[in-house]
């Protein structure tokens, strides 16, 4: 791995460019959207075949200038589908006289909220141990108990759904970043077949992982954990087997955390070290606390 953080740290402040051939437009991508509504009662297995179809079809971009990737167009889809979802709620359950109550609150600054469905904190330890794959065994293994009912047999099914489409993703961009960086392209691949095997395996799964949380749940991960603790066995096995030195191994948390707050995502904050304010001063700092 011959790579200078320092040479690259300014570059990775551009926004890479969408791949006009590798999907179809945002317009398309609603629309098939609006057909899995109509054709999936099921919320959860709506919202996995919706993400699903993103991972397929939408356009990805690659930053050749970047060590890891995860790019995915369609997250305005994904967002106005939670949209129209939370209108219908609301207009369930909300009174019109409540409704106007609210609005009024709101107009004069005493109300102030928004629905919140999926902060998460993710078992990121199970899964560096036994990777999407693993998941996606165990998650099949729970759907073919006997005695489900229709609520679980949507859940797991939503899960299967879910794992398979980001190992979609997975590929898409493995085979797309392979001509400029085969290593990225490897670890990628791998993350398809098996769990994460060294230090930078690792990390592009956090960071993978991350970007489709956001896609299937629309809220922030609160944090990924303690990335020191979670990262330590892989760290370790990588110097006394001498895959990688300790200089890289931390060329590549820079990468990770600038690349993480980089992402077009609503969340700043992927892990422990978190802050809500994205400055490059307090990502420089979330790398140096790692190293």
């Amino acid at each position: 791995m011959i790579y200078s953080f320092d040479e690259k740290r300014d570059l990775l402040d551009e926004t890479p460019e969408w791949i006009e051939e590798s999907g179809v437009s945002e317009n398309e991508l609603g629309k098939l959207i609006e057909a899995i509504e109509a054709e999936y009662p099921s919320k959860a297995i709506a919202k996995a075949k919706s993400f699903e179809t993103i991972a397929n079809k939408s356009k990805i971009a690659i930053d050749t200038d970047d060590i890891f990737q995860a790019e995915l167009a369609g997250y305005k889809v994904m967002k106005q589908q939670r949209k129209r979802w939370e209108t219908a709620i609301k207009e369930r359950y909300l009174s019109e006289e409540t409704a106007e109550t609210k609005r009024a609150w709101v107009e004069f600054g005493a109300y102030k909220c928004h629905a919140d469905y999926g902060h998460t904190s993710p078992n990121t330890r199970l899964m560096l141990e036994i990777g999407f794959t693993g998941l996606l065994e165990r998650i099949q293994q729970y759907a073919s108990r006997t005695g489900l009912d229709e609520r679980q047999k949507a859940f797991y099914l939503s899960c299967d759904i879910s794992l398979k489409a980001v190992m979609t993703l997975a590929s898409r961009l493995s085979e797309t970043i392979a001509p400029y960086n085969k290593e990225n392209a490897d670890a990628l691949k791998a993350l398809t077949e098996r769990a994460p095997e060294n230090s930078y395996e690792a990390m592009q799964m956090i960071m993978l992982y991350f970007y489709a949380h956001e896609y299937v749940c629309g809220t922030r991960v609160r944090t990924l954990g303690r990335l020191d603790v979670l990262l330590y066995p892989f760290y370790k096995k990588d110097i006394e087997e001498g895959r990688y030195t300790k200089e890289e191994i931390g060329i590549c948390s820079n990468f990770s955390f600038i690349s993480s707050g980089d992402l077009k995502c609503p969340s700043i904050c992927p892990s422990a070290l978190a802050v809500w304010i994205r400055t490059d001063r307090m990502l420089r700092m979330r790398c140096h606390i790692l190293s």
